[in-house]
């Protein structure tokens, strides 16, 4: 290896080990955005896991249910001085398709899509966070499904929050991510993160082709993951459709085109047709994954 470049990547691991040992050093603080329909579940284990994780300065913060009151509890910590955080989390339920399952502002049940954020962004409705919240030295980590899959949502999470300067560093995870909470055989609380992939295909197939379907995902998942699928894991469906009023050749219209470029898809990965006056665009999110993994998680 040339001199140069062993100096250069020696540089590098230097950058990343001072910044790590900053933000070790810093406090971290986690947001859980959501509550449980049914007892215990992802978010009360969620919370549970990193309480028994946190430093003597940590925080975790359970009764916020929008970005915006995430931005204000940030802005209002900052104001107190100090330095900023090491790590922020944000857990969530999501996927790589709809984005998080918050609302942007308190109160609002519109969810937090790649287009409301950039719009909300755009329109300064949504002031970003200056630099005594988050520096080059903090990590913006999404506890999300899938998140980490499509990084237009990614940056625009981050764009939302802190502007379009380059901080912090964020982190989102490529996998179905999960969190299990429990008290052993010694009464002690116990408590575990834990990921699992899945592979995806979008397709314009109905249902009755699930075994065509199931076999090209079998074989994504071993060139994906290095290991054969097993008759364990589970196929999943997530209809798609869009539909507007329109007449036979009209281009599709800006809001429909909204719609698809939030799931990440585009006019060509649906079967269209016309009902009527309407318009309809039809398409299948076929997953497979771990029968542990929660059907929520890729729901709208």
């Amino acid at each position: 290896m040339p001199r140069a470049v062993e100096r250069l990547l020696g540089l590098t691991l230097a950058w990343i080990l001072v910044h790590a040992s900053v933000a070790c050093a810093r406090p971290s603080v986690t947001f859980v955005l959501g509550s449980d329909r049914e007892g215990a579940g992802f978010f009360a284990a969620a919370a549970t896991y990193y309480r028994m994780q946190a430093g003597a300065d940590d925080e975790t913060i359970t009764g916020l249910r929008s970005l915006a009151e995430v931005r204000e509890y940030l802005a209002r910590e900052a104001a107190r001085g100090g330095a900023p955080w090491g790590t922020i989390r944000v857990v969530a339920h999501g996927s790589e398709w709809y984005g998080l399952r918050v609302s942007i502002y308190a109160g609002d049940g519109s969810p937090a899509t790649l287009t409301a954020m950039n719009v909300a962004h755009s329109s300064e409705a949504f002031p970003p966070l200056d630099r005594a919240v988050a520096d080059g030295a903090t990590q913006l980590l999404i506890e999300s499904c899938g998140i980490g899959r499509r990084p237009p949502l990614v940056r625009a999470i981050a764009t939302l929050l802190f502007g379009d300067e380059p901080a912090p560093r964020v982190v989102a995870s490529r996998n179905f991510v999960g969190f299990r909470a429990w008290t052993d055989t010694q009464d002690v609380v116990r408590s575990e993160r834990y990921e699992l992939p899945y592979v995806a295909l979008v397709t314009r197939a109905t249902t009755a082709d699930s075994a065509r379907v199931r076999s090209v995902l079998e074989r994504r998942w071993l060139r994906e993951t290095g290991r054969p699928a097993t008759d364990t894991l589970v196929l999943r469906d997530l209809p798609v459709e869009v539909r507007y009023r329109a007449e036979a050749g009209m281009p599709i219209p800006s809001i429909a085109e909204a719609t698809l470029r939030d799931i990440g898809l585009h006019d060509d990965d649906l079967h269209w047709t016309y009902e009527g006056a309407m318009r309809v665009g039809r398409a299948r999110i076929a997953t497979l994954a771990a029968a542990e993994v929660e059907p929520i998680a890729a729901s709208p």
